[in-house]
């Protein structure tokens, strides 16, 4: 990590995703601390405690609450709905094949002519 500031030292925590209680991603972690790395002038070091709930439990960690591609689209099409001034159109397709949607605004003085 380059950063020399961190919400790590504000108190935000990684997140971590419990297959066993499947409850979803979580803050979770304790004793969060962000330093410089040693050795290092530029790079930092993002150290936590966890403390597992489960044995054998599988338990992923991840920076953020990842957002992925079927989030996005569900919230295109939960804000798009079924609004005469937004319309969702293919941009074009990802290197992974996906659809990459825009979304447009069109005034209401141009939905009825």
């Amino acid at each position: 990590m380059l950063k020399r500031r961190s919400l790590y030292n504000a108190g935000l925590r990684p997140f971590a995703f419990s297959v066993k209680e499947n409850k979803g991603w979580e803050s979770a972690g304790e004793n969060v601390t962000y330093t410089p790395a040693e050795n290092s002038e530029t790079h930092h070091s993002l150290k936590w405690t966890y403390t597992y709930r489960f044995e054998n439990d599988e338990v992923y960690f991840a920076q953020f609450v990842p957002y992925t591609y079927s989030d996005l689209l569900n919230y295109l099409k939960q804000i798009k709905g079924n609004s005469e001034v937004l319309r969702m159109e293919r941009l074009c397709k990802t290197l992974a094949r996906n659809v990459c949607p825009v979304l447009t605004h069109v005034p209401v003085s141009y939905t009825h002519l």
